[in-house]
């Protein structure tokens, strides 16, 4: 069973990963981009309180920023915020992706 669910994460494009399950998706994320569930949930409240209600919407902003953050983390798997370093960077990602609009 844990093998089909690996399977599955590695084998679908962002559009059907966003339609995941909840567990599924974090896993996704944790796998993909190395945040520890405490992470993907500040982000994902993050984006819910900023008005991206829409769990479809959310998911693939989360997705999105996960990506830009990813870019300045080359040559680590896992992403590093530090301490007090999250908020900031979702912040630098909304004020360089102005044409992010609900």
């Amino acid at each position: 069973m844990k093998e089909d669910k690996v399977h599955m994460m590695n084998n679908n494009s962002e559009e059907q990963v966003v339609h995941f399950t909840d567990l599924l998706f974090v896993d996704y994320c944790e796998k993909q981009f190395g945040i520890n569930k405490g992470i993907y949930n500040t982000i994902d409240s993050w984006f819910y309180k900023n008005g991206y209600v829409d769990i479809i919407q959310r998911r693939k902003i989360m997705i999105e920023f996960l990506q830009f953050a990813s870019g300045s983390n080359e040559g680590s798997r896992k992403l590093k915020f530090g301490h007090g370093g999250l908020v900031p960077k979702l912040d630098d990602f909304m004020r360089e992706n102005s044409r992010l609009t609900l």
